[in-house]
Order: C-alpha cells, then sequence, then structure tokens
C-alpha cells in the first residue's frame, strides 16, 4: 500500500488499484494510438502495417510469408515463419516456434499453409507446423483457443474453436478437433483421429480411436467413461436435451453385462437392439429422423410420456421439448444426430467404454 498526502487528506493507494489505473492507461493508449511496438534486436520481414498495434518482443525473428493482424503480440525468442496468418488478437508468448516446414517424409517444399484464428493464446515453447500437399495443403487452428506450454500441432491439423489443450499434449498429423473441446497434460492423440465437439480428455490419455462428441475419455488407451455433462451444462444445454444424450448413450454403449450405471433420470432408447455398434446407430438415427419429421407433419410439441415422481400422480412431460423446456421443431435431435453420423463416419473406431465387447 502507498500513502500520499494530498493537502489535508491522506490519500492511500493498494497495488491493486495501480495495477488496474496501469492496465486501463496502456489499452487506452493503445486504442488511441495503435502504434506498434517492435524490439530494435527483433528481426522482421514482413509487411506490418504502421498503426496496426503489434508487438514483437526481443530476439524474435518474423518471417518474410507472415501475415499478423490488429493486435497481435508476439514474446521474446519466438519464431513465426513459413505462409502463416494470424488473425487479430493472438497472443503468442516466448520460445513458442510457429510455422516451421513438418517433419514429414511425404512433404516436398510446397507452400502450405498455417492459419491461426483470433484472440488465440499460444503458450511458451508451443510447436505447430505447416500443412502438407496430401492433407488439404493447411494447418487451421479456430478462434478464442488456449494451447499450454509445450503442446505441439502437428502438420494438416483442423482445431475449431474455443479448445483448450493443456502442457506437453501433442497433436498427431491430420488429427481433427472439435468446437469447445478439451484436452488435458501430457495427452497423445494418433494421427487422423477425430475429436468430437464437445469433448473432454482427461490427462496422459493414449487416444488411438475417435472420440465421440461430448465423450468423456481418460486411460491407456483412451476408454469411454461417459458424457461430459459439466461441458454440456457450461454451453447451456436445457436439461431436457442432456437428458435425451444420456439415453441416447445408455443405448449405444449398453450391451448384455455392461456395467453402465443405470438410473432412472435416463433410460436407454426403447429402441430394438442390434449386436454392432453401427447398426444400433442407424436404428437411432432412423429413430431421430422419424421424429423430427412426425413433429414438423403434425406440428405438436413430441411425445407425450409419463415420468415417476415423489407422488402417486407422476408427472407428464413431452419428450423432444429442447431448449429449457420450450418446443422447437427446427434443433430437436440436431445434438444427437450429430453424435450418430460422426459414429457411422468413422473408419479407425471409436473409443468405447472398458467392458464393451470390440463391435
Amino acid at each position: 500500500m502507498i500513502a500520499r498526502r494530498q493537502g489535508t487528506r491522506l490519500v492511500e493507494f493498494t497495488a491493486s488499484s495501480l495495477l488496474g489505473a496501469a492496465t486501463s492507461l496502456r489499452c487506452v493508449c493503445r486504442q488511441a494510438i495503435s502504434k506498434n511496438d517492435i524490439h530494435p534486436s527483433a528481426i522482421v520481414s514482413a509487411h506490418i502495417e504502421d498503426d496496426a498495434g503489434i508487438c514483437v518482443g526481443p530476439f524474435s525473428v518474423i518471417g518474410p510469408d507472415v501475415k499478423l493482424g490488429r493486435n497481435v503480440n508476439v514474446g521474446a525468442h519466438t519464431v513465426v515463419t513459413g505462409h502463416t496468418v494470424i488473425e487479430q488478437g493472438t497472443h503468442i508468448f516466448p520460445f513458442a516456434c510457429i510455422g516451421n516446414v513438418p517433419p514429414d517424409r511425404k512433404y516436398r517444399g510446397s507452400d502450405t499453409m498455417l492459419k491461426i484464428g483470433r484472440d488465440c493464446v499460444i503458450r511458451e515453447h508451443v510447436t505447430i507446423h505447416l500443412g502438407t500437399e496430401l492433407g488439404g495443403w493447411t494447418t487451421s487452428i479456430g478462434d478464442k483457443c488456449l494451447i499450454m506450454a509445450g503442446a505441439h500441432v502437428a502438420h494438416d491439423c483442423k482445431l475449431g474453436n474455443n479448445i483448450v489443450i493443456a502442457n506437453q499434449t501433442c497433436l498427431g498429423g491430420h488429427v481433427q478437433v472439435g468446437d469447445g473441446v478439451t484436452i488435458g497434460g501430457q495427452v497423445g492423440v494418433k494421427q487422423f483421429v477425430r475429436v468430437g465437439r464437445g469433448a473432454m480428455i482427461g490427462g496422459q490419455s493414449v487416444v488411438r480411436a475417435d472420440v465421440i462428441p461430448f465423450g468423456l475419455v481418460h486411460g491407456d488407451p483412451a476408454r469411454l467413461a461417459g458424457l461430459n455433462l459439466v461441458g454440456m451444462k457450461r454451453s447451456k444445454h436445457s436439461r431436457e436435451r442432456v437428458k435425451h444424450m444420456l439415453s441416447l448413450y445408455r443405448y449405444l454403449f449398453a450391451h448384455p453385462g455392461s456395467t453402465l450405471p443405470s438410473s432412472s433420470f435416463a433410460r436407454p432408447l426403447p429402441l430394438p437392439p442390434s449386436p454392432t455398434l453401427a447398426g444400433r446407430a442407424e436404428i437411432a438415427l432412423a429413430y431421430i429422423r422419424e421424429q423430427r419429421e412426425r413433429m414438423e407433419v403434425e406440428g405438436v410439441e413430441g411425445e407425450v410420456v409419463k415420468e415417476e415422481g415423489n407422488g402417486e400422480r407422476g408427472e407428464e412431460r413431452r419428450e423432444g421439448r429442447v431448449d429449457g423446456g420450450s418446443a422447437n421443431k427446427e434443433e430437436y435431435g440436431m445434438m444427437e444426430e450429430q453424435l450418430l453420423s460422426f459414429v457411422l463416419r468413422q473408419s479407425r473406431g471409436v473409443c468405447l467404454p472398458s467392458t464393451h465387447p470390440s463391435t
């Protein structure tokens, strides 16, 4: 705490108030002036506009084919090279290496690219490589992603928006990661694996098969432990929608001798059994589409189902009500259909519960 006499009054300043004032002043100055702040020891070969508000720290190297958006901050001792595009507001911390050629023997020096979206945070010692000719020419990272220290994103990876990748995690080549995925620390994801939107991967896992949307996996090899219920709630999905997803999950992955926990909250969908996961997915997909078509044709909110309640009367609800209980015919079954389509499109298998038979 700092005290200062002002006239006859003793004015006190706390450290937090001073820090807040300094931060606000920096923001105001940057918005008003928007001048670049490039350290004299940095080597910047790329063309940068004079009023872009770009910061480049000491001893950093920016290659000639790099394009930096407004207010990009590149920390000290960082290398950004290759045909790399970094959108506005992204912050790269010291010792990161961005846009180098991929360690792929099939790469022949073509002008492939790396694209990084807006407002990403790339921490210390992160490495991200360019794409290859056989992988679509581009490695891409969406908006508002957080990639923590020591992580590696290999060539031709396709990352969505709002992804969190913790320390020392390695994504192999051609990995696809959907929006809102969280990956724990020291995880290895094998090449060509797909991770569906909203999924979560526990720390120190080895992922050798696809992860279903909103799936929760962990272990070596990674096994399906359920749905990412916390992530679904944080994404503002209604209780009814979460319940329907749980019912679908229990139908897909239940089998004789299954140890999946039974619950009256979300029983498995009452659909015919099938010996294979793909067969159950096809049955469920047909059911979801039929329900949606019935709702559109008949103009009804959903199927009336009587549930057991605390009293003898029970409680009536309408199956197919989403978004906090309001009937929404356009969105009904969208999440379920995405999950089922993901399962049917897989070619490398999906992560299964630990007691599930091979399908």
